[in-house]
């Protein structure tokens, strides 16, 4: 959407479509429900409520956005920010900036993540640079932000059915085939080995990017996604000692 207005039924019609963009210029607004007639009455504005509750659920926003439009008087206007478009899912083709940084594990390790939130589907991929059985390796976590999302083993079918490709700016530094796993908690998990070569082009870098192939049905779980490698030549050595 761009230099648009949406206001009142627009903004929840909006809501419709699967990756939504809200560009520079354009606004949002929400208010209270009213009909033809003025005020719509508490039963009918609750079942408005629950309907339209599972209705952004499933599209990924939050439902604190009925709770802001609760609060404004149908005769008013609340033009939702920037900022509250993106904190409620509502522009969710805006790729959060992340930066690495360094944690300790329960066994005194310490390892290098990085974590961002994939537009459109909203999956939540982080990537784990660590020393793994005596060797470099870099563990990818994906897990999903909201509970609507494809069965979780066709998803492990479909990942570990495709090659996880790894790229540094314009070179391949690994190519593998399905070993993912499922977590406790509910996410994919992969643990790939890395190579000099590999641990030498993460050092002096400026982007990775991983590719799967899944398809449009398991895109919940695909972990296709740049990262910047900006900062993790100063936390190699920590991590790799």
């Amino acid at each position: 959407m761009k230099n648009a207005v949406c206001a009142s039924a627009c903004t929840f019609s909006m809501l419709g479509g699967v990756n939504r963009l809200i560009e520079p210029g354009s606004r949002l607004g929400v208010h209270q429900f009213y009909g033809a007639n003025g005020n719509v009455g508490d039963a009918l504005a609750q079942k408005t409520m629950v309907f339209l509750a599972a209705y952004i659920e499933e599209m990924g926003v939050k439902r604190s956005l009925l709770d802001t439009a609760a609060l404004v008087p149908s005769s008013q206007m609340y033009w939702l920010s920037p900022q509250e478009l993106v904190d409620l899912g509502i522009d969710n083709m805006v790729t959060s900036k992340s930066s690495w940084k360094l944690e300790a594990l329960n066994d005194g390790s310490v390892v290098a993540l990085i974590t961002q939130i994939k537009p459109g589907t909203r999956a939540k991929v982080s990537l784990m640079l660590a020393k793994i059985n005596n060797s470099p390796s870099l563990a990818i976590f994906i897990a999903h932000l909201y509970e609507n999302v494809s069965d979780i083993d066709d998803a492990l079918a479909a990942l570990n059915d495709s090659d996880l490709v790894l790229r540094v700016d314009e070179k391949v530094i690994s190519k593998t085939g399905g070993k993912w796993v499922k977590t406790k908690s509910g996410g994919l998990f992969i643990s790939l080995p890395l190579s000099n070569y590999a641990l030498q082009k993460i050092n002096t870098g400026q982007l990775l990017y991983l590719y799967t192939n899944v398809g449009h049905a398991m895109e919940q779980y695909d972990a296709s996604l740049d990262f910047p490698l900006t900062g993790i030549k100063r936390l190699i050595p920590a991590v790799i000692k």
